[in-house]
Order: structure tokens, then C-alpha cells, then sequence
């Protein structure tokens, strides 16, 4: 007997749509809830990318901007302890007591550059430790915070050079010596008064060596933490210390090719113990210079960093100038001239 199929009345149809309805209604605020987060995420992650090209971007025309005018330094994670101004000029090293600054009026030349010691480690100015040690100076009679004055009277900016002597010793006892002696005449030196103290022969180019000279620096820098008027501290490092290549001397001379000099990790170790560094291109002849100053050029603008170049070679200075290199440093270089009387 076929089943009948209880026909629906008025009411129940009624209740049935109803349900629905609101069936319909209690799921619509899920859908409207997903739709909402998926619109507030592709929203965020839009904002994201917007804020990020706007930061690469002012980044980008920041760095172009110091290219053009020479002021880009390294990241405020690698600034110094002790950031001093240190100005772009041109310097010219002389010989103490040798017509002092008397060449340099009312020429290019804004800065003097005065030699303390030979490479050797003879003093050309007597310290108080010298004296105690009975060592006697190159140059009798001679007064280092006089010199020095004299020539900031004239409105020049005076930097010493000093060679550090210590890490040439292989023997353990004379090398704590010899460090010892350093830092006392570097301490004594950085109270005459000069506006920088641009060290020479410390150890760079890998990591152990660039350890043993942030060590040397910074406890140079502890013995500076009194004196009051701080020089600047600058390191000068060789070329090989910005070669971002690792073929060796031999492979480019062969291969005739020339790394970039863009920088590497010894810049950034040297400046978390040092105000400024220095390129030195005192061994480099012109034709040289010729192939390598077109490629630190980056090395130049990220660091600011002075080039040292030898005050007897004006083909070199010409070479450097033409380039667009303005902050030299002329250097004299003690070795190749007899001592002043």
C-alpha cells in the first residue's frame, strides 16, 4: 500500500523558511568575520610594503647624496667611543723645527703634519719616560706642546704622526716592554695639544691582528680618558686592508687584475677604537695609482678616510687631486732624510 506523504500545512512552511532565515543570518557574521581579516591582512601587508620601499628609497638618496658630497661614514653600530670631528683638509708633514709651517701661508694647505718618531723608534721629542729611561731625543732642546702651539697660532690644524714600535719585537718580554713604552709617550704626546695622533704600524689583516690593535687602542684610549682636550685618534691602515677580494698579490700580478677596494672587516674592527682611518699609498707609485684610485673610490666615500700619500712625489698628489681625492695627507717620511739639527 503506497506510503502517503503528510502534506505540509500553511504554518509549518512558514516555520520551515523561517528557520532557514535565520540560519542564513546566524552564519552570515563567520563569513563577514573571515572576509574582514583577510581584507585587514592584504591591507597591513600592503602598508608594509609601501613603508618599507619609502625607507629603501630615502636610504638610497641619502647614500647617493653622500657620494656626492663626501659624508658618508660607517653604521652607528661601528661608531667610535669617542666620535671627534675631524675636518676634510689638506695637510703637508714637515720637519720639527724646520721653518715650521712658514712654507704653508696662504697656501692650499690647511693642516701640518708633524713626524714624532722614526720607524725605527727613535724620538724626534724628548717624553718624560724618555728622560726617566735617559734616552735622548733626535731633537735637542725641542718642546712639543711649543711646536704645536705655534702652529695653531697660525690657524693651521696640526697632526702627529707616530709610529708604534711594540709589535716588530718577537721576543715576549721586549714586546711588553716596548708596548709599555708606546702607550707612556703616546699618552705624554696627545697632552701637547695637536688635533689628531694618526698611529702607524699596527698590526691588520686578519683577525688575530686586528685583535692585538683594538687591544692596543683601547687601553690607549683609557690612558686618554683624563686629559681633557683628546686628540683625535687615527689608524692608518695599508691598501690590502680594503681589498674586498681574497686573490693574493701574486694571482693579481699574475692574472694582471685589481681587487676592489671597497672595504673590508679590518675597517670596521679598527674605527670601534678609533676616530678616523687612512689609506697608505706612500709605496705606491703614480702609474700605480693610475689603476687603483678609480676603485677606492667607496672605500674613500664610506669611511671618510684620508689618503697618505709621500710629500716628495707631487706627481702623485697631482694623480690623487685630478681623481678628486681631497682629504691627503702629505706625509714626510722620516727614512729618507737625515735628521734636522
Amino acid at each position: 500500500m503506497p506510503i502517503r506523504r503528510k502534506r505540509e500545512t500553511s504554518e509549518q512552511r512558514r516555520y520551515t523558511r523561517g528557520s532557514m532565515k535565520k540560519r542564513i543570518v546566524l552564519r552570515r557574521p563567520a563569513h563577514l568575520g573571515l572576509l574582514l581579516a583577510i581584507l585587514i591582512g592584504a591591507l597591513a601587508v600592503i602598508a608594509a610594503a609601501l613603508f618599507w620601499g619609502s625607507y629603501l628609497k630615502e636610504k638610497s638618496d641619502a647614500y647617493r647624496d653622500s657620494l656626492q658630497n663626501g659624508e658618508w661614514t660607517v653604521d652607528e653600530e661601528t661608531a667610535t667611543p669617542y666620535p671627534v670631528d675631524v675636518p676634510s683638509l689638506r695637510a703637508r708633514g714637515m720637519w720639527p723645527l724646520d721653518s715650521i709651517g712658514s712654507t704653508l701661508v696662504d697656501s692650499q694647505y690647511g693642516g701640518v703634519i708633524l713626524p714624532l718618531n722614526q720607524p725605527s723608534g727613535e724620538v724626534y721629542y724628548s717624553t718624560a719616560v724618555d728622560e726617566a729611561a735617559g734616552k735622548e731625543p733626535l731633537l735637542i732642546g725641542a718642546d712639543l706642546a711649543s711646536d704645536v702651539a705655534n702652529l695653531k697660532n697660525r690657524g693651521f690644524y696640526v697632526i702627529c704622526t707616530y709610529t708604534v714600535t711594540c709589535f716588530e719585537a718577537t721576543d715576549v718580554s721586549m714586546r711588553a716592554y716596548l708596548r709599555g713604552l708606546d702607550l707612556a709617550r703616546l699618552s705624554a704626546y696627545a697632552r701637547a695639544g695637536a688635533d689628531d695622533l694618526l698611529l702607524m704600524g699596527l698590526p691588520s689583516g686578519d683577525s688575530a691582528k686586528d685583535a692585538e690593535a683594538v687591544d692596543f687602542l683601547r687601553e690607549l684610549n683609557r690612558l686618554l680618558t683624563d686629559t681633557g682636550t683628546r686628540p683625535a685618534i687615527g689608524v692608518a691602515l695599508p691598501l690590502s686592508a680594503f681589498s674586498s677580494d681574497e686573490t693574493s698579490a701574486a694571482d693579481e700580478a699574475e692574472e694582471g687584475t685589481t681587487p676592489l677596494y671597497a672595504g673590508n672587516l679590518t675597517p670596521g674592527r679598527m674605527l670601534t677604537a678609533c676616530d678616523y682611518l687612512a689609506m697608505d699609498l706612500t709605496a705606491e707609485s703614480v702609474q700605480t695609482l693610475e689603476t687603483i684610485l678609480p676603485r677606492i673610490q667607496y672605500a674613500y666615500v664610506r669611511y671618510s678616510l684620508r689618503l697618505m700619500l709621500d710629500r716628495e712625489d707631487e706627481e702623485v698628489t697631482e694623480e690623487a687631486l685630478a681623481h678628486g681625492f681631497d682629504r691627503l695627507l702629505e706625509v714626510h717620511l722620516p727614512q729618507s732624510d737625515a735628521p734636522a739639527s
